[in-house]
């Protein structure tokens, strides 16, 4: 999981250096080309994150940088939280010298800081958040991987031409990402004549000895074990979450796509 977002983080970061080149074409010379990066630094996946951002830049620079001007790294710590977010985007743009933004990872830290990029007109590029609301109505926030609806129409094509279902449950989690995919899955399955089986909310998950999280796992996977005709289970979660709410449900006597 971390060496995908390893790559995709040095993938946009290409692209994003071809774009600073016509941002530093109006830069002074004699100044470095900052570039603001937030990320969740207390995660392995927010560390790996910032490592690739890092790797390029440090190639860039070991190869003349962009124009003859260094890139540097302005690193913010967002803690996946949207008030931290918010702190960290008013940081970095009211220093007057960060060009783009590279952040940030979850979706709904990166619609709270959107509004201050925005505000002040600076770009912000993300690998990973895929709410449609990151970049809906901001014309300064961009997305490099697919959104959350062309995911779930994707998804729902797969369900219905190739595994042919005809039921369908859906467990997602109560934040932007997991609220956002529910929210397109559901009219999805209307237009597909695909009958919604049932609808399960999961807290977030926090950490290892989140017992809130454990429970409302354990609620969910005993409920859909009642439940008869359920046909696939689409999981709109992060991969923590996801990871446990499988290996709760499989079972020698169950098997659901």
């Amino acid at each position: 999981m971390y060496a995908s977002h390893f790559i995709k983080t040095l993938y946009s970061i290409k692209i994003i250096t071809q774009l600073l080149i016509f941002f530093a074409m109006s830069h002074t010379t004699g100044f470095a080309i900052d570039i603001g990066v937030v990320a969740p630094m207390d995660t392995e996946y927010g560390k790996a994150m910032v490592s690739g951002i890092e790797l390029y830049k440090d190639q860039i620079n070991q190869n003349g940088g962009i124009l003859g001007e260094k890139v540097d790294l302005w690193i913010k710590n967002d803690h996946n939280q949207k008030r931290e977010a918010v702190v960290a985007a008013k940081e970095l743009v009211e220093s007057q010298k960060i060009l783009i933004i590279l952040g940030h990872y979850f979706s709904s830290t990166s619609i709270a800081a959107g509004a201050i990029y925005k505000k002040f007109e600076i770009p912000a590029i993300t690998a990973s958040a895929t709410s449609t609301q990151v970049t809906h109505n901001n014309d300064w926030y961009f997305n490099i991987v697919a959104n959350n609806r062309y995911l779930s129409n994707y998804l729902l094509n797969y369900l219905h031409n190739h595994l042919h279902l005809k039921n369908i449950l859906i467990i997602y989690t109560s934040d932007e990402y997991g609220n956002n995919i529910a929210e397109i899955i559901e009219p999805g399955l209307k237009a597909l004549s695909i009958q919604l089986t049932g609808k399960f909310e999961l807290a977030p998950y926090r950490n290892k000895n989140d017992d809130q999280f454990e429970q409302g796992v354990q609620q969910i996977v005993n409920d859909i074990k009642k439940m008869d005709n359920i046909g696939g289970i689409i999981i709109s979660t992060h991969a923590p979450s996801a990871i446990k709410i499988i290996t709760s449900l499989i079972s020698k006597d169950e098997n659901y796509p």
